[in-house]
């Protein structure tokens, strides 16, 4: 199974040659990352000091790692990724897998609208062509970007374990500037816990074929705990000043409350929910110096998982309700 997955990934892209960058091999953590991989996993450290003497250098990544769009306030970055353009094409690729999508939210319970807005915020629904090698992007980060260091390396272990069980040329996997990999942007790690083959071909294609991704960001969300019929987040109104000890500077780690202890607190909530509900209120800066006030359920921190945040799990949910109201799969709700 994983040969196939490697060879779908692989023969999409032809990596044209470009010069070598010799200071992968004077940096010392890539020394020790090498005999750390020699240790624990048996590589050949002669292979992979070749490996990283071909390894280039990618000045944009460490850039765009510093300034990530996430980091916009909400209503500057709403406008850049929730575009008319963005949605129509959510529509249409909906309506072209409108069956693939409705099996997969039957399958793992996560709404088919929730799995589109983030095929579509990732990649716009495949169609964003990736332009990095993944060992160049994550070799950048891990060696040359400090600050997270230890997790970037840790995913260029992934690379380099998955390319060798699927007898790949590690080289060949293209990526985003931070090593993400297919239409629905798996870390390597992520590609062998939860790539599933959606079509039922007998091979797992995270980069071609629609319904592995489809399923696959599905199983994701499955897997970090998604709670079928239960909502993401709502955008609401305060009255008076309670709300004010109910206020939690982050929706995923700070205390939960409950939609009914909210509501005594001066929440006004724009439609019925249950007051059981665990809920967590919390501002976002929408421009202009301006605030707004959201309520975040469980399954806004389950789509967290995939990153980590706040804004773009609010995109996830406002551009998921937005092209699932145009196909139907929204009802209002009073």
């Amino acid at each position: 199974m994983f040969v196939k997955i490697a060879a779908a990934l692989v023969s999409l892209f032809v990596v044209s040659a470009a010069p070598a960058d010799d200071r992968f091999l004077k940096e010392p953590a890539v020394s020790a990352f090498i005999d750390k991989m020699s240790k624990n996993h048996g590589f050949d450290k002669k292979a992979l000091r070749e490996l990283f003497g071909k390894a280039q250098y990618v000045e944009r990544a460490v850039m765009l790692m510093d300034r990530p769009a996430e980091a916009l306030d909400w209503g500057t970055y709403m406008a850049r990724v929730i575009t008319d353009l963005r949605t129509a094409d959510g529509v249409r690729f909906y309506k072209k897998y409108r069956r693939t999508l409705l099996n997969a939210q039957k399958k793992y319970g996560v709404p088919s609208y929730i799995i589109t807005a983030i095929l579509g915020i990732e990649t716009s629904y495949g169609q964003i062509t990736l332009r990095y090698r993944a060992f160049d992007a994550l070799a950048t980060l891990g060696f040359f970007y400090p600050r997270r260091a230890a997790y970037f390396q840790g995913e260029l272990e992934a690379l380099l374990l998955f390319s060798r069980k699927t007898k790949t040329d590690p080289f060949s996997y293209m990526s985003s500037y931070a090593g993400a990999v297919g239409i629905p942007q798996f870390m390597p790690s992520n590609i062998s816990r939860y790539a599933v083959d959606g079509s039922k071909n007998g091979k797992i294609d995270i980069i071609r074929d629609r319904a592995d991704a489809i399923y696959s960001v599905a199983n994701y969300l499955k897997q970090f705990g998604w709670k079928k019929d239960q909502p993401v987040s709502v955008k609401v109104r305060l009255a008076g000043s309670g709300y004010r000890r109910m206020l939690q500077a982050s929706p995923c780690s700070g205390k939960k409350s409950t939609v009914g202890a909210l509501r005594k607190a001066g929440i006004i909530f724009p439609m019925r929910f249950d007051s059981r509900l665990p809920a967590v209120l919390f501002p976002v800066d929408s421009g202009d110096g301006k605030t707004e006030y959201h309520v975040a359920f469980s399954n806004f921190c389950v789509i967290s998982k995939y990153n980590n945040s706040a804004r773009y799990v609010l995109a996830v949910n406002f551009l998921g309700n937005r092209i699932g109201k145009r196909v139907g799969a929204v009802k209002a709700r009073r």
